[in-house]
């Protein structure tokens, strides 16, 4: 559910403009037929990169499965959405293939920029054939 949520739907009340922040609206507004028929389903729904401490350059990794829950094979190709200045995030590998009802475990690594601080996001894209399947949320707290 949380991975085929629609983004940029909540607005500002003062601004009337989409809020952004994972923290204030998660994945999305979740969107029930965009549930019922998915076929790709994402563990964990999100990846926190916990809190580093700020200025530290540190990188950390998280690995994330993939599951296709359709009926047929499927070739995903995963890529990050806009990066946040202070903190690059980046998914290996790029591209997996799985038959129906197979996994496949993937790493997302953060690396925070030296003098960075603050919250950093970025969402993973799951594409296939173009089109998005699933998304997941990228958080790290520089402190």
């Amino acid at each position: 559910v949380v991975n085929t949520a629609q983004r940029g739907v909540l607005k500002d009340f003062s601004l009337a403009a989409p809020v952004s922040d994972a923290n204030v609206v998660g994945a999305g507004l979740e969107n029930l037929l965009a549930a019922v028929n998915a076929t790709v389903a994402l563990d964990p729904v999100s990846l926190s990169f916990s809190g580093l401490p700020s200025g530290s350059g540190q990188t950390r990794q998280l690995a994330l499965t993939l599951t296709n829950i359709g009926s047929t094979a499927k070739t995903l190709d995963l890529a990050i959405g806009a990066q946040p200045s202070g903190v690059a995030y980046s998914v290996s590998p790029a591209t997996i293939a799985l038959a129906a009802g197979a996994s496949a475990t993937v790493t997302v690594t953060m690396q925070a920029a030296v003098g960075a601080s603050g919250h950093k996001q970025a969402y993973l894209e799951v594409t296939e054939g173009g089109s998005q399947v699933a998304h997941a949320a990228l958080f790290t707290l520089m402190k």
